[in-house]
């Protein structure tokens, strides 16, 4: 992968939200953190996404969008506890969408 941009992780806070998520419209609705190019290429290394992407049939990539579910939220929390980034943009991503109960979509441009 190449770690020229940053990336996007973006929540919906209701059911606005996710229309706009899926409308690409930015409002109040939505939760925006950005992905700073250092811990993507950490997570990268350390096959965080690849975990992801094969327990969950995902692709996140770059130049992709991808959503974890909901259902796969905590479990990502999880994986990155025994990492230097549990407290870092990805994981304060993935415990905010757990506390709305919705997914987490992730932009890696």
């Amino acid at each position: 992968m190449s770690y020229k941009h940053t990336g996007y992780l973006s929540i919906a806070k209701n059911k606005q939200g996710l229309d706009d998520l899926e409308y690409r419209r930015e409002t109040k609705n939505i939760i925006m953190i950005i992905l700073p190019d250092k811990e993507c290429k950490a997570l990268d290394e350390l096959g965080i996404f690849d975990i992801i992407n094969k327990k969950y049939h995902l692709l996140i990539d770059f130049s992709e969008t991808e959503d974890i579910p909901a259902e796969a939220i905590e479990e990502c929390i999880n994986l990155l506890e025994s990492t230097s980034y549990k407290n870092g943009a990805f994981a304060k991503a993935l415990r905010t969408a757990q506390k709305y109960k919705t997914y987490l979509e992730v932009g890696l441009l």
